[in-house]
């Protein structure tokens, strides 16, 4: 009996193992093969499922937002009201700090390469998923305020790695979230 496959899952779990590889080794660090022998799987595997390292690219930018949606959806649903709904989205946070420090590696290493190679519209993509998520999931006023809290969020991820600090005060989030959301 043929084995079973399911390429979207295969897909899928190629774009979350190559995060860590592009977040490392930076866009132009790292070829196709080696992604492949990093991702123990052929060339010809990657290229089954991607058209190119920039496809690959793309696709795990816009995989990482939606999948970071979700599980926010998921945590989020069991909120009473703002507060405890700020508190779930800090746990979530403060739960995944060395992957959104990898993810703000990658926002940096994109804005290197951003005239080279890398299509700027997946970038843009993703950054609104997540401002949308924000505002609808996080329940903020606006999508401005949403903005402004992804910016926060980047600039704390981004000190923690210049400070080559793993703990981040999340308190100071909330009070941030607070007071952008008291603003008229």
């Amino acid at each position: 009996m043929p084995k079973i496959v399911n390429h979207q899952e295969i897909k899928h779990d190629l774009l979350k193992k190559s995060v860590s590889l592009f977040a490392k080794k930076g866009f132009l660090g790292i070829s196709m093969r080696g992604l492949a022998g990093e991702l123990k799987v052929t060339t010809g595997t990657l290229y089954h499922y991607f058209t190119g390292k920039e496809d690959l690219y793309n696709k795990m930018l816009l995989s990482l937002a939606n999948d970071d949606t979700r599980e926010l959806i998921k945590i989020l649903s069991g909120s009473k009201n703002k507060m405890e709904r700020y508190d779930h989205f800090l746990g979530f946070l403060e739960s995944k700090v060395s992957y959104f420090q990898e993810a703000v590696l990658l926002l940096l290493d994109f804005n290197r390469i951003k005239d080279e190679e890398i299509d700027n519209l997946n970038f843009k993509n993703a950054l609104e998923i997540y401002e949308c998520s924000l505002h609808k999931h996080l329940g903020l006023r606006s999508r401005e305020n949403a903005s402004k809290l992804l910016d926060y969020l980047i600039g704390i991820f981004t000190r923690s790695l210049l400070t080559l600090n793993t703990g981040v005060n999340f308190d100071s989030v909330k009070e941030f979230i607070i007071s952008i959301e008291k603003e008229l």
